[in-house]
């Protein structure tokens, strides 16, 4: 009589756990689960080697997936060289980052003979600008920049035009690629009416626009266009000019 008290005594507890207690053959092992809510909290919640080496791989994954699609170097730096049938320019662009600075300098000869006039002096412009990159990663990249800056022109002595000028300008350009190797790009430069360092009542402004295709081989790329030049004397009638372009530039 009192084996059976005893027993009962032990049962009824562990029957009231096994109510809702099973087992299972899981791929961890044999699992005995009681109170199977709470076991998987505690789960959950365990920290493990295995968890920790399997998290430090994801990351370690993540990073070199980051590291492959972004710009591993943020200094940039292109040279170019520009020919059309008159002129000769050259030009650089530096980048740190998005924020980046151009620079220009271009000496032409019969600037004005092309335009039909009788005056045919040789001018020298140069120009510096700051740029920022709106999208792209990077300088061979389909990108969008703009840029302001300052131009500053000189031309010889001539009955039209003579002398130095200023002008501030907006210039955006598109680069766009079809494929790893070939691509076209365009800009506008838009320039304010400058006036002359000493006859300020002499002004002198205009606007560009430029498209070209590009073919890379690497850090080298070369480059077709045409180029239309809309300038402003006076605020005259604009002269329009029209011509060929090829370049060279190489990226580092």
């Amino acid at each position: 009589m009192k084996k059976l008290f005893f027993a009962m005594i032990f049962a009824c507890p562990l029957t009231a756990l096994g109510q809702d207690a099973s087992s299972e053959n899981t791929s961890g092992g044999f699992t005995i689960k009681i109170f199977p809510e709470r076991q998987q909290e505690r789960r959950q919640s365990r920290w493990t080697l295995a968890n920790w080496m399997d998290t430090k791989k994801r990351i370690a994954e993540q990073n070199r997936w980051l590291w492959a699609h972004t710009n591993k170097l943020p200094v940039e730096w292109a040279l170019a060289y520009t020919q059309t049938p008159t002129r000769w320019q050259v030009e650089s662009d530096a980048y740190l980052a998005r924020l980046g600075l151009h620079l220009e300098y271009s000496k032409r000869s019969n600037w004005f003979a092309e335009a039909g006039l009788q005056d045919g002096p040789e001018d020298r412009r140069s120009e510096v600008a700051g740029q920022i990159r709106l999208f792209g990663g990077n300088l061979q990249d389909t990108h969008l920049i703009s840029r302001v800056g300052f131009e500053y022109a000189d031309f010889a002595n001539t009955g039209t035009l003579s002398g130095s000028f200023g002008t501030w300008y907006v210039e955006p350009e598109l680069q766009i690629y079809f494929s790893q190797w070939l691509g076209v790009r365009g800009n506008l430069k838009y320039r304010w009416a400058g006036t002359h360092m000493t006859r300020k009542t002499q002004k002198w402004g205009g606007m560009n626009y430029e498209t070209a295709a590009f073919i890379e081989m690497g850090a080298l790329r070369l480059e077709g266009g045409y180029r239309w030049l809309n300038w402003e004397i006076d605020g005259n009638s604009p002269l329009k000019t029209e011509e060929l372009v090829g370049s060279i530039k190489l990226f580092f």
